[in-house]
């Protein structure tokens, strides 16, 4: 059994920069709030809101399976069944026509960009309620330390 392994060069590819992937972000982050004291007393209080958005867009340049095996069909030549140790298809292979060059135009047959998209958002609210008189922490002084 022999796997076979096809490696284009940048003159076959033809443009590599426009095979670049591009991812593109969208974020928004805002926050709100108030804060003040209940009354007249020590009581103080903050409540705040943040609100999260982020959208993503990516393009990712890829070969696809279905678009090689149809390219190489005739290459690879006839089906001549499993493997008899490993079952995998073996093929009655045209390996000079394997080896030869192929165009720009024939690698973007069966090349070309997949996107994908994912939103994601999070919501957060926060309160917090304090009165600094209730506990009070005796004062600690350098003379006091041991």
């Amino acid at each position: 059994m022999l796997n076979l392994q096809q490696i284009y060069s940048p003159e076959e590819a033809g443009n590599l920069r426009g095979q670049d992937g591009k991812d593109t972000i969208n974020s928004i982050r805002a926050t709100v709030g108030v804060q003040g004291s209940l009354w007249s007393t020590d009581w103080k209080y903050t409540v705040d809101m943040t609100y999260t958005e982020n959208k993503l867009t990516e393009m990712t340049h890829m070969a696809f399976t279905s678009k090689i095996d149809a390219f190489y069909a005739s290459i690879f030549g006839p089906n001549l069944g499993p493997d008899p140790i490993y079952g995998q298809p073996e093929y009655a292979v045209d390996y000079a026509a394997f080896y030869k060059p192929i165009t720009p135009a024939q690698y973007a047959s069966f090349t070309g960009y997949v996107n994908s998209y994912s939103r994601t958002e999070d919501s957060l609210v926060r309160a917090e309620l304090t009165n600094g008189s209730l506990f009070r922490c005796p004062a600690v002084t350098p003379a006091s330390l041991p």
